[in-house]
């Protein structure tokens, strides 16, 4: 049901009303972590602005629902809601590391990378923030390195793809 719901609001079929309706049928611990995800998943800016304030300053979320939140913020395919979030994800790196637990950190930076943004922009700014950072911990970099890499693959394919 709830991979129903969430395909529903990520293309904005269903309403955060909707999905209390759906959480009131059965409401337990796994039922809320799929409400958190569903409502992160919205197509709308307001969903994906109260998504990031929600999985960075909402410290009673528990991990699972940090995790669902996360997922649900990067899990919509449009450009134009994840832009708004490029510069913002590299500004927050450093609070985020220094800030929460590892587990959190993980799946805060990986969750929350704005994937579908500019490969270009994200790759510029990625790479500029890794240059910036050299001494940072290995593992910080690593979830950096990661994320950035699949940016340059996009951004290959895509500059592939134009030269055809």
């Amino acid at each position: 049901t709830w991979t129903i719901v969430q395909a529903l609001t990520s293309v904005n079929e269903m309403t955060n009303d909707d999905v209390d309706a759906q959480l009131a049928k059965k409401e337990t611990t796994e039922n809320r972590e799929f409400a958190y995800g569903a409502r992160a998943s919205m197509a709308t800016a307001e969903a994906k602005e109260w998504a990031w304030d929600q999985a960075l300053h909402n410290d009673e979320l528990t991990n699972s629902q940090l995790e669902a939140v996360a997922r649900g913020f990067s899990a919509t395919p449009r450009p134009d809601l994840a832009e708004p979030f490029a510069a913002k994800y590299f500004e927050t790196v450093d609070w985020v590391w220094a800030n929460k637990t590892y587990h959190m950190a993980d799946a805060l930076l990986n969750g929350l990378y704005p994937g579908y943004a500019d490969p270009a922009t994200l790759v510029k700014l990625g790479d500029a923030w890794l240059d910036e950072h050299i001494a940072a911990d290995n593992a910080l970099k690593r979830l950096i390195v990661e994320n950035v890499a699949s940016s340059h693959r996009t951004l290959k394919v895509r500059e592939y793809n134009e030269a055809l």
